[in-house]
């Protein structure tokens, strides 16, 4: 039975952590509203966007919480698996395009500054995710087991493309977006349903995470648009909702924020971190 005195702190560790993530909360809205204006105002490029809206933000939060090498690196693996296949599927079926630096693309298709870019935002959704709804807490050997996997994952992508590369030249799928975020949902589902500690807490936390993590992913999308990073084929567009002025994104991209860090949270906390 619980004494009042572990009434007490418990009740004192529940506040301690809801005043730490309004502050830390606060602190980060502040952070990217500055940095979105002046990123705009200043016309930045796309490694300079990346950096500061995710970069920045994912290395003080493996900092200050100690995140382990191993961990850092197997996300990272992670990340290119899903950068190749992410923006192979928008450059192979016209979901959009982004201009660059020609030679610096993977079978003249993926551009490294986006494999990159995508990179840095898993690192950042993966340690935000720890940072604000787990225990803080790292489970290396995991990272360590899944490191190969994940390596395997992200060469598979690899020699999928350079099939399209040798075999297959060009085919237009409109309805791609759709179908990744479909692949995201689905993969994220089957993952938890599947997984052991599958429990209604753990749908309302990715699902929570999800939502605020669009945020930051949605100001991102703003400024790739604003600062000509990304370009939008209206024509292979189904469906595009003005959003303000000069700034008309795909519905496809508005369910793809939500569903990439669903996914990105799901495969981090059954995968990596495996831990409630």
């Amino acid at each position: 039975m619980l004494t009042k005195l572990d009434y007490h702190t418990i009740l004192s560790g529940t506040i301690f952590c809801m005043h730490r993530h309004i502050l830390i909360l606060s602190t980060a809205t502040l952070y990217f509203t500055i940095a979105a204006y002046t990123l705009y105002l200043f016309d930045a490029g796309l490694i300079a966007t990346s950096v500061v809206l995710f970069g920045i933000p994912a290395f003080l939060f493996a900092h200050y919480s100690a995140a382990p090498f191993p961990v850092l690196i197997s996300v990272a693996t992670f990340a290119a698996g899903v950068a190749i296949l992410l923006e192979g599927i928008a450059h192979i079926y016209g979901l959009w395009y982004v201009p660059g630096v020609e030679i610096f693309r993977l079978f003249d298709l993926i551009p490294l500054e986006m494999v990159f870019a995508v990179i840095l935002k898993i690192l950042f959704l993966s340690l935000l995710y720890e940072f604000l709804f787990d225990d803080g807490e790292y489970s290396v050997t995991n990272a360590r087991t899944r490191f190969t996997s994940f390596g395997m994952f992200a060469l598979a992508t690899l020699l999928l493309f350079a099939a399209h590369y040798f075999i297959f030249k060009s085919f237009i799928f409109p309805n791609a977006y759709y179908w990744v975020t479909v692949l995201f949902v689905l993969a994220s589902l089957s993952m938890v349903f599947l997984h052991k500690t599958l429990s209604l807490r753990l749908l309302n936390k990715l699902t929570l995470f999800a939502v605020l993590a669009a945020v930051p992913l949605f100001i991102g999308e703003v400024l790739a648009v604003l600062n000509g990073h990304k370009l939008y084929e209206s024509i292979y567009q189904p469906v595009s909702l003005p959003f303000i002025e000069g700034i008309v994104l795909p519905f496809g991209e508005f369910l793809l924020i939500f569903s990439l860090p669903f996914f990105v949270a799901a495969v981090y906390e059954l995968y990596i971190d495996d831990r409630m």
